[in-house]
């Protein structure tokens, strides 16, 4: 069913594939042992899953245009998160702490979000540093940092506080 895919993602331990419709509402996965190919519809029609990455329990995330789409690949399940201003979430990268970042560009703001507590933080970015088109964790330092790329060519580095 599916046309394309935007991106592809590789589990961190090599076993799965996964790549989101773009545009469109599915997410697909492979298991590479097997070859075993499931297509997974999002809940918004026009979701449109894009770039992403797995995280350390094995669930891909991705962005979209309703925010964050997990794809679990034990229950070959899709679930949308949703900013709470709306919009739709680009890019987004998984820390060590297993919190999910992300551009908000509608907004101008960079997302992060936590899986285990459903809690986003927004970061509101200096203008016209706010579009970001690649978001890239440094887990070395502590706190983390967040370095992103903005499609004017500025290079952004966040780090929080907490």
């Amino acid at each position: 069913k599916m046309a394309r895919s935007y991106d592809h993602l590789i589990s961190k331990d090599g076993r799965y594939w996964a790549g989101g419709e773009w545009p469109g509402n599915l997410v697909a996965l492979i298991d590479i042992r097997t070859g075993q190919l499931w297509e997974i519809p999002t809940r918004s029609p026009e979701s449109t899953p894009a770039e992403g990455e797995f995280d350390v329990e094995g669930n891909a995330w991705f962005g979209s245009r309703v925010g964050l789409i997990k794809l679990d690949p034990q229950t070959r399940q899709a679930k949308e998160y949703a900013p709470p201003n709306g919009g739709g979430v680009s890019t987004p990268a998984v820390d060590k702490n297993g919190e999910i970042w992300g551009g908000n560009s509608e907004e101008g703001q960079l997302i992060r979000f936590n899986p285990r507590t459903e809690r986003w933080i927004q970061y509101l970015m200096p203008e016209p540093f706010a579009n970001t088109t690649r978001v890239w964790i440094d887990n070395s330092t502590d706190p983390i940092a967040v370095w992103y790329a903005d499609s004017e060519g500025f290079i952004v580095r966040v780090q929080p506080l907490e």
